[in-house]
């Protein structure tokens, strides 16, 4: 059976980051408000900013899904207990 111990630890970060992710979205989408209920809404810099911004923190995301997911796999093909069939 695979380490229940790393395993926990392996999604107990995965979590976090995903937690950290919505936090961060969150905060784009207030500045994105803030643009859009402002005085200057067609302002492209700050447009052009927050699409950076946001395709960042994806991109960001995508890296840490990645890694975490190999993180997993690599903690069950370390298990060398016989598979179960049945």
């Amino acid at each position: 059976m695979a380490n229940t111990e790393e395993l926990e630890t392996a999604i107990a970060e995965a979590a976090q980051s995903a937690r950290v992710s919505v936090t961060s979205y969150e905060s784009l989408a207030k500045e994105a408000s803030e643009q859009l209920t402002g005085d200057d809404a067609a302002d492209s810099g700050v447009w052009l900013k927050l699409t950076a911004k946001a395709y960042a923190q994806a991109a960001g995301d995508t890296a840490k899904a990645w890694t975490g997911g190999l993180h997993l796999l690599q903690i069950l093909a370390a298990d060398d207990s016989p598979v179960d069939d049945e």
